[in-house]
């Protein structure tokens, strides 16, 4: 993924914070959707950067030369 190349480098003290932050749980009919669209945007982030984070510490033997 090329565009990962050029994304500021993302360090595991960033996603810890943001695990920390933002957890996965589940919600229940109780919860008011405003709140739960706010949480899942957030969730969204937070797998983004950890992706993003993955794919800059792959091994570089893993990569296939073109």
């Amino acid at each position: 993924m090329d565009n990962y190349l050029t994304f500021p480098t993302i360090s595991p003290s960033l996603i810890k914070a943001l695990e920390e932050r933002f957890p996965q749980k589940d919600y229940d009919p109780s919860y008011n959707h405003r709140d739960i669209d706010y949480y899942c945007g957030a969730r969204s982030v937070v797998r983004f950067l950890k992706d993003v984070y993955e794919e800059q510490n792959e091994n570089i033997l893993s990569t296939p030369i073109n």
